[in-house]
């Protein structure tokens, strides 16, 4: 358990501030009606038609050029409600892959049934207008805004076999939202902070919406994820980390103070950390712990007073989130935190006794980026493949130089470490000969195997590179 050593200031910011959002110039619908335009009159009786035939109206010869930009002519006025549908051709994905989605426990206990037949009544009904189709998908159809927010976030987040879904799930949670069910409005702002800077520029009428419906949960119903999402607002938006930190600590009290029931843990054997050979594996007691943890671990790191205390919190917010959370970006934070300490030759063997200020060795910090790196964290795939090089490099006696391939990635990520291309080596306090030819060959064939996922060409270039160089060395 975390301890937070000073009570946060009251809070006096909300984040409607820091939602830049506007509404977006209305375009009037335009109507065209073929049969006037094409100048095809209704058959009437000789007698009529010199009566009811228009005064002013002129008949026009149609050319290709003007059938092209008219359209075909099949449409009618009578298919206008299903011209006005926001997705009239979307088709739910097969009942297989919901139930797949169910496996992995992402339903929230909503049967894959009702949430692929959510999906195509919504698609039958949702349109522009606000004309109360919502309020039927409870009322007539019987489906609950539980059942449209676990729908959306399978189809806005996992990979579907049906081309198109993101629009719909998003959609989804924007309705879900309207019917003011909590979750969804909480999963549209962190899916808007998460989003590239380029995109949160552009915003819209549900957007702002959305930050009503958020500034309103701030100050009347906070809880640790609320507070955990205004604190990501402001470390997104630059505003002093003090304020943002304040809101990740807010969050870590509350869920302290009232904490869920525990799930039963889950022990993984072998970690190799000081603490123990064992993990103790756990849920999130609220949604965007990972998040709280993640971030507030970052600004901890920068805080330049009473730095040692800050980061003997930044150390047990990291272990929180790759130990008990099993965040693979814990594991590589924590990793890339260590290593300088590592680099700096603290002293001992690596393969035996150096340890960090935690009380790690360079053979856990393998493990943690190992971990990661079977996750799919490109970043872990990186710095291991070179950690891996690095041993070999210091094996074979090649000393500082081989450092300078990694130094920007394995010390850039401590405000405090060492200088880069001064550190030394994890492989450089190996005895000569410890490892053997084959363990080093192996090594580096490892190496080329986890720089070859990393998608950035430049750093996997750079890699290889360096990995050439040490393997002529052999």
């Amino acid at each position: 358990m975390l301890h937070i050593s000073r009570a946060p200031a009251p809070m006096s910011r909300g984040v409607g501030a820091h939602f830049q959002t506007k509404t977006p110039t209305s375009h009037p619908s335009i109507l065209i009606h073929y049969g006037q335009c094409l100048g095809l009159p209704h058959p009437r009786p000789p007698s009529q038609q010199q009566h009811q035939q228009p005064p002013h109206r002129k008949q026009y010869a149609t050319t290709p050029r003007m059938q092209r930009r008219l359209g075909p002519l099949t449409q009618s006025t009578g298919s206008s409600q299903q011209a006005a549908l926001l997705f009239p051709h979307f088709t739910t994905p097969p009942i297989s892959w919901w139930n797949s989605i169910e496996a992995m426990g992402k339903l929230g206990g909503v049967p894959p049934a009702e949430c692929s037949n959510a999906v195509t009544v919504f698609c039958s009904l949702a349109t522009a207008a606000n004309d109360g189709w919502k309020e039927k998908l409870e009322r007539d159809y019987k489906i609950p805004p539980l059942t449209l927010h676990y729908a959306a976030l399978s189809l806005f987040l996992m990979n579907t076999p049906t081309p198109s879904a993101q629009p719909v799930g998003m959609r989804m949670l924007q309705t879900a939202s309207t019917l003011n069910f909590t979750p969804s409005t909480l999963s549209l702002v962190r899916a808007f902070e998460m989003s590239p800077a380029s995109a949160r520029s552009k915003s819209d009428a549900y957007l702002t919406a959305v930050d009503q419906r958020f500034r309103r949960l701030l100050q009347t119903s906070p809880s640790p994820d609320v507070y955990t999402l205004q604190g990501l607002v402001l470390f997104n938006r630059g505003y002093p980390d003090a304020q943002a930190l304040r809101f990740f600590d807010l969050a870590l009290r509350e869920a302290t103070e009232h904490p869920p029931p525990p799930p039963p843990p889950l022990i993984v054997p072998g970690t190799g950390a000081a603490s123990g050979s064992e993990v103790r594996r756990r849920s999130p007691r609220w949604t965007y712990e990972a998040i709280c943890h993640r971030h507030r671990a970052t600004l901890l790191f920068r805080r330049k007073e009473r730095v040692a205390e800050a980061r003997a919190e930044a150390f047990a917010s990291l272990e929180v989130l790759a130990f008990e959370l099993g965040d693979p970006k814990g594991y590589t934070q924590l990793a890339k935190r260590l290593l300088p300490a590592f680099t700096a030759g603290e002293g001992g063997k690596s393969s035996g006794g150096v340890r960090s200020e935690r009380g790690y060795t360079l053979a856990d910090c393998e493990e943690f980026l190992t971990r990661a790196a079977q996750s799919g964290d490109w970043e872990a795939c990186e710095l291991l493949a070179m950690v891996l090089v690095m041993r070999v490099a210091g094996a074979v006696g090649e000393g500082d130089g081989a450092s300078a391939g990694a130094g920007g990635s394995t010390s850039a990520g401590d405000s405090t470490g060492g200088k880069g291309q001064e550190n030394k080596p994890p492989g450089s306090q190996e005895a000569a000969g410890e490892l053997t030819k084959a363990e080093m060959e192996e090594m580096l064939r490892m190496a080329v195997e986890w720089v070859a996922v990393i998608p950035d060409e430049g750093k996997r270039a750079d890699v290889l590179k360096r990995i050439k160089s040490v393997r002529e060395l052999l």
